[in-house]
């Protein structure tokens, strides 16, 4: 509803602009100024609303961490998913640090990681490319920026954060997503009383899907710990500040966030939201991750994610457990080597698949057979540290 209603405030806009340099040009040849100018002045009025209003038209989604370096100093990667059909991405970051029991609050810039950043992480046909290389289907280019921050004191309660304006005006499930006031907002926390060397948890998957409609989606945040802290999973509203939060369209809410003729769930252990979409929309979520370590609470960070839901003419693929079967787990044991396969399977016929993972088990070695159908063979040998 409310998409539909500002396409047509800027094509209201567009036309009155038209009809308005129109007037201009037949008021110079009649001479008259004074209606000239007026008429200036509100063609000027309209271009400035209709340019504020496509300011807010970028933010796909974010997440936040953090990386000790040693001392109290630690590395904040601030991660931005930009629409391409959108305002370009900002140039730099503000990133604040705060704790409230240590009664401190800082801001710190955070700059663009020179490299490979901005690359798309959607996966166009090379037949019709996507918006970041002129075409028109959806596409997202994932940006980082980076602060080195040294924290004054240990606090149990430190949090680092960073927001961008605005989110996308295409999504559907909140009240006016890309207005004024609708930015996005992601933070981590960080006990370092508890924990003085602590690394929060990294992604490797991107937080954004696209999802068939009818067909049931499961989605892993492929989310690890370098320190091998146990972790956490729950839904929680998208923010718009530290204390702001989106304000959802009915029936949309924080455990459901989408339209789902299954239940929509997230499972807390493994980070897995499973669902199966009932109607198109786009949708807006957010994810805290909670780190633990004895029992004891030392972390966390928050990463919001837009999901598409559309019609697909295609049957999603799917893997098998281990060794073929329908188990997703397996136990290992200290200085012993595990081995296992995983089957992919289609069934559309024609089709090749492709797989990816995300190196989140360190020493462990992965090799795929070739072919439409792809194996993947892993092994690992885990010593008592893991």
């Amino acid at each position: 509803m409310f998409n539909r209603y500002y396409s047509g405030i800027r094509i209201l806009l567009i036309i009155l602009m038209l009809l308005i340099k129109r007037l201009l040009y037949r008021f110079e040849r009649a001479g008259s100024t004074i209606d000239r100018w007026s008429l200036m002045i509100l063609f000027s009025i309209l271009l400035s609303m209709s340019s504020t209003q496509s300011l807010a038209t970028h933010a796909a989604g974010a997440e936040l961490t953090y990386r000790w370096l040693g001392g109290m100093m630690y590395e904040v990667d601030a991660i931005f998913y930009r629409d391409c059909g959108g305002t370009p991405e900002p140039g730099n970051l503000t990133l604040t640090y705060r704790s409230a029991s240590c009664s401190y609050s800082r801001t710190a810039l955070a700059i663009k990681v020179t490299g490979a950043n901005g690359q798309e992480i959607t996966l166009p046909c090379t037949s019709a490319p996507s918006s970041c290389n002129g075409g028109i289907s959806t596409g997202i280019r994932k940006w980082v920026y980076r602060a080195i921050v040294t924290l004054p004191f240990a606090c149990s309660d430190w949090t680092f954060s960073f927001r961008v304006c605005c989110r996308n005006c295409v999504v559907t499930t909140i009240q006016s997503p890309c207005s004024t006031g609708s930015e996005l907002y992601v933070e981590a926390g960080l006990n370092n009383v508890l924990a003085p060397g602590n690394s929060s948890p990294v992604y490797g998957n991107s937080p954004i899907a696209f999802v068939c409609l009818g067909q049931n989606f499961n989605y892993n945040q492929g989310s690890y710990d370098i320190d091998g802290d146990s972790l956490s999973y729950e839904l929680i509203t998208p923010k718009t500040s530290a204390t702001g939060e989106v304000t959802w369209l009915a029936p949309a809410s924080a455990q459901a966030p989408l339209s789902s003729s299954t239940p929509f769930s997230l499972n807390p252990l493994t980070g897995d939201i499973n669902f199966t979409p009932s109607m198109n929309q786009i949708g807006v979520m957010a994810i805290r991750v909670n780190e633990y370590r004895n029992g004891l609470w030392i972390g966390s960070t928050v990463r919001d994610m837009q999901v598409y839901t559309q019609n697909c003419f295609n049957t999603i693929p799917y893997a098998s457990g281990v060794n073929g079967t329908n188990s997703f787990v397996i136990n290992a044991c200290a200085g012993q080597q595990l081995c296992f396969d995983i089957q992919t399977g289609d069934n559309d016929a024609g089709q090749n698949l492709t797989l990816l993972w995300t190196n989140a088990i360190p020493g462990a070695t992965v090799t795929q057979s070739g072919g439409a159908r792809p194996t993947v063979h892993f092994c690992w040998t885990p010593t008592l540290a893991d």
